[in-house]
């Protein structure tokens, strides 16, 4: 699964109209893509259903970057200067030739491993952040909503994500088929905590955040704050993702404090409150990033990294929905 072969056969159709195509789809593959979403559902359909999944999605990033620095396994395009990489305007300039694997079950050849680990910044391959994310994201969407278009769409998504990396030159595969996995894996935890203990319900009983000895609290809040921070911290995934998830939860708890918000309201009134969020966490941002650069502290400092994300996320899901209810596009649930 780690051959070269399935590539070179899917850049043999190669064209400019299909790379495009194709680097559209993987557009959809990012983090970005990935969070924009979720926070449009969390802010423009369903809040409870939309941070479920978003805490779904981000936990799969931080899973599938704790991975990638496991295996440490290098990308086609460092295995074989034949692969093109189209994924981007840099030219292949690897030194190796037809070094993938031998067979459909056999490893990489250990020298190009080797000598791929060595590189100062390495971009690990397996397993496709893309393809996980794309599972975790739209099989996600399936479950929560039970609408039977997500359940045709999303195998068709995956399969289009698999696609566009391996003609892209960014994966082999196995890096797809375990990024699929992974995100099945993870898909399906999630659909068992929530099938045996009621997790959507449970996780938003406001008991659950009162700091006490309560198991339910321990666990939610250690997957909330305390395991993120210490994987970021102990070098063990990136930063600014945790950063992420951690804004994000600490924003939740400051809205839960006063009550979730009522998604009821018109198409005009839910677009208005996704605006406003989007205006409201770049402006943080802008002012954030701004700040850091002024100051003399060191961008590449794993804290630092944790606050230029944490921060901007923090406000913008606190004072933004504080803001929607002072302007009439949020109600207070009735507690």
């Amino acid at each position: 699964m780690f051959q070269i072969e399935p590539i070179l056969y899917l850049q043999s159709f190669i064209s400019d109209s299909l790379t495009s195509f194709m680097r559209g789809i993987t557009v959809m593959g990012y983090d970005p893509f990935f969070i924009g979403i979720t926070m449009f559902i969390m802010l423009g359909i369903s809040f409870r259903r939309g941070f479920i999944l978003l805490q779904l999605v981000l936990w799969g990033v931080i899973v599938n970057n704790f991975l990638k620095q496991l295996f440490a396994l290098p990308r086609p395009i460092y295995a074989n200067n034949q692969v093109q990489n189209l994924g981007s305007s840099k030219l292949n300039t690897s030194e190796f030739t037809s070094m993938g694997a031998k067979g459909f079950f056999a490893p990489l050849e250990q020298q190009v491993v080797n000598a791929f680990r060595l590189q100062a910044d390495p971009s690990y391959g397996f397993p496709s952040g893309h393809v996980q994310g794309t599972t975790v994201l739209w099989g996600g969407i399936s479950l929560l909503f039970k609408t039977k278009i997500f359940r045709w769409l999303t195998p068709v998504v995956i399969l289009l994500m698999a696609l566009s990396r391996m003609y892209l030159g960014r994966h082999f595969l196995a890096d797809v088929i375990g990024g699929a996995a992974l995100g099945g894996i993870l898909l399906y935890l999630a659909y068992q905590l929530n099938i045996r203990y009621a997790l959507q319900e449970r996780f938003f009983e406001r008991a659950n955040f009162i700091l006490s000895a309560r198991l339910p609290t321990i666990i939610f809040l250690s997957f909330m704050f305390v395991i993120p921070l210490f994987l970021a911290l102990n070098s063990l995934v990136d930063g600014d993702i945790v950063g992420y998830l951690v804004g994000i939860n600490a924003g939740f708890l400051m809205v839960m404090s006063k009550g979730l918000p009522d998604d009821s309201g018109t198409i005009l009134v839910r677009i208005a409150r996704v605006l406003l969020a989007i205006l409201f966490f770049f402006a943080i941002s802008f002012i954030v990033k701004f700040v850091i650069g002024l100051s003399s502290l060191d961008g590449d400092l794993i804290w630092i990294k944790i606050l230029e994300t944490a921060i901007p996320n923090f406000i913008a899901l606190w004072i933004g929905v504080n803001l929607c209810v002072k302007l009439g596009l949020y109600k207070r649930e009735k507690i």
